[in-house]
């Protein structure tokens, strides 16, 4: 892994922190509009923009983790979110097959705009996210142990993807509580393995299903 990639993940997650604290510490009267909560759902995934003769099919896993909205009171807020973020999917390659399931730190800053306010509250929202791999691997289907990328298929991978985010979600507002669903389509930008190996060379595009409780802080 390069300095260059650690630079840039340091910055990431510094910068997306920042932005959690301000949060807590955001003064009264600048009428911003907290709410702090959790999320949980399942990625269906696969690779998209394979290399030649490489065969694809979509896997379920699991996503979930913490999120902030910051509103500043109108139907703008900013949603910085933490999530532990499985992606997989089925391979097949010259007559052999598996399963390619990687796991990472996701933190998606987003641009959220409510819809409507009241008991039911529809938004949409749109931005990006950085991925930070933690953990790599490839089961088989014949009787080779799962093992990492690294040891199977001598794939060395990207440790930091970006990707941009559209999504919709529906809360509904209960006064300091909120339950809500929310659907999102993930568009990667980065291969998971660098082009010119002997690897699927392919970008995680995937749709993403959670459901969320927060707690509204401040009302």
């Amino acid at each position: 892994k390069t300095q260059l990639e650690g630079a840039m993940k340091t910055r990431f997650v510094v910068g997306a922190i920042a932005v959690l604290m301000a949060a807590l510490i955001a003064p009264a009267d600048v009428d911003a509009q907290i709410t702090l909560g959790l999320k949980g759902g399942a990625n269906f995934s696969d690779l998209s923009n394979v290399a030649d003769q490489w065969e694809t099919a979509s896997e379920t896993s699991f996503v979930g983790g913490a999120y902030a909205l910051i509103g500043f009171g109108g139907k703008f807020g900013i949603q910085p979110e933490l999530l532990y973020s499985q992606r997989s999917s089925s391979l097949s390659f010259s007559g052999e097959s598996g399963k390619l399931t990687t796991t990472y730190f996701e933190v998606p800053l987003l641009l959220n705009y409510r819809l409507l306010t009241g008991l039911i509250e529809p938004q949409i929202y749109a931005g990006g996210s950085a991925s930070f791999e933690t953990e790599c691997k490839i089961d088989p289907s014949d009787s080779t142990p799962e093992d990492g990328c690294d040891v199977i298929a001598d794939w060395e991978t990207n440790s930091t993807l970006w990707a941009g985010i559209v999504g919709a979600a529906v809360d509904l507002d209960l006064g300091i509580f909120e339950f809500g669903v929310d659907a999102r389509y993930n568009y990667g930008f980065t291969d998971i393995v660098p082009s010119g190996t002997d690897s699927p060379e392919g970008r995680w595009r995937y749709w993403s299903i959670m459901g969320q409780v927060g707690i509204a802080i401040g009302r």
